[in-house]
């Protein structure tokens, strides 16, 4: 599979590769359902794999990246289906934070949730037998393998 942005090629690779770990802003939003969450590396290794990643609100994420991360990127990507919600606080377990369901939406096969957590919104989509409502306070996390670690 190959995604051109304006005639330029963006990313080759299989759909699945493509979908998981998309290199670029463009890809993660034009593949799928994803949140771009701002902020900055914070460490990393010298080739592919474990970083650390803290958002504009001060949220410390690990995330992995597919490149040898040069230092200015500044941007992870965490698609809407690989968010988990847990009624409560965060258990202090890595890429989980407190947020507030601001506004839920059926979609018949998935409710999708608008939450505010201290990075800002997320977009996160849930089984329908998974129902918060309106105002709830709720646990956010995410497995770091789901968070990546955008080139561009």
């Amino acid at each position: 599979m190959i995604v051109i942005n304006n005639g330029r090629i963006e990313q080759i690779g299989s759909p699945a590769a493509i979908y998981t770990r998309p290199k670029s802003r463009f890809v993660a939003d034009f593949v799928g359902s994803a949140n771009l969450i701002g902020g900055r590396l914070k460490s990393a290794p010298n080739g592919p794999g474990p970083v650390f990643f803290e958002t504009a609100g001060g949220v410390m994420l690990q995330a992995r990246a597919s490149h040898p991360p040069r230092g200015d990127e500044d941007r992870v990507a965490v698609r809407t289906a690989y968010i988990d919600l847990a009624a409560g606080p965060p258990n202090g377990a890595p890429n989980a934070a407190a947020g507030t369901i601001r506004q839920r939406l059926f979609h018949g096969d998935f409710i999708q949730y608008i939450v505010d957590w201290p990075a800002g919104q997320l977009t996160v989509r849930r089984p329908p037998t998974e129902m918060f409502e309106e105002g709830a306070a709720v646990a956010v996390s995410f497995a770091a393998e789901h968070c990546v670690l955008l080139e561009t």
